[in-house]
C-alpha cells in the first residue's frame, strides 16, 4: 500500500458486488505472511512485486534488492510452510531490456537495465529453482507490457499516491481535469 490508496478496495468490491478479504501486511514479515496464508488459504499466488520505480531503485539499489527479492523469497517461504503450491508472477517484458529485435518474443535475450527491472528477473529465476524442487509446485511468469486504462464505471484506475512515477497517471489526471497540462522532460 506504499503507493495505493485502499479505496480501491472498497471501489473493486463495489464492481464485483462482493467481499474481498484484505490484510495489510509487509511482505517481508514472515509471521503476517503465516496469518495471511492461514486466514485466506489461497491456492495460488499472483505476486505483482513490491518496489516499482526505476528512477528510484537507481538511487536505493539495495531497497529495491530488500524487499522484492527478500519479500519474494519471503513469499515463497510461507508458500511452502502453508501448502500453497501455485505463484503467477509478474516480471513484464521488461526484462528483455534494450531490444535486439522486434516484436520480443520469449526467445529473446534478456538484459534488464535498472535494478528494478533486475529484481523481476532475479524473482523470476527463484520461482524457476523453486519450482524444480518439488513436482507439485507450479510457477507461471507472465512477460507482458503493463496495460492502462480504467474500468468504464470509472470507480478503478490510474490513482497513485503522492506523484506519479509512469506517464499514464500524468495523462489521466490532465484528461481530467485533475492537471492543467502534461509536462515533457
Amino acid at each position: 500500500m506504499s503507493n495505493a490508496h485502499e479505496a480501491a478496495l472498497e471501489r473493486v468490491q463495489i464492481i464485483a458486488n462482493s467481499e474481498i478479504g484484505f490484510m495489510n501486511a509487509n511482505i517481508r514479515d514472515s509471521t503476517a505472511l503465516d496469518k495471511v496464508f492461514t486466514e485466506f488459504k489461497p491456492e495460488t499466488v499472483i505476486h505483482f512485486i513490491g518496489l516499482k520505480v526505476v528512477g528510484q531503485s537507481a538511487s536505493e539499489p539495495l531497497k529495491y534488492y530488500n524487499v522484492n527479492i527478500g519479500g519474494s523469497i519471503s513469499l515463497l517461504e510461507a508458500m511452502d510452510r502453508t501448502d500453497c503450491l501455485n505463484i503467477i508472477f509478474s516480471p513484464s517484458a521488461i526484462v528483455y531490456g534494450v531490444p535486439h529485435y522486434l516484436p520480443y518474443d520469449e526467445k529473446h535475450p534478456t538484459n534488464p537495465v535498472s535494478p528494478y527491472r533486475r529484481t523481476k528477473l532475479i524473482i523470476e529465476e527463484i520461482i524457476h529453482d523453486w519450482v524444480t524442487v518439488e513436482s507439485k509446485l507450479r510457477g507461471t511468469s507472465l512477460r507482458y507490457f503493463n496495460p492502462v486504462g480504467d474500468h468504464p464505471s470509472g470507480q478503478i484506475g490510474e490513482y497513485p499516491k503522492g506523484t506519479p512515477n509512469n506517464l499514464m497517471p500524468f495523462i489521466s489526471q490532465a484528461a481530467s481535469g485533475w492537471r492543467d497540462y502534461v509536462r515533457i522532460f
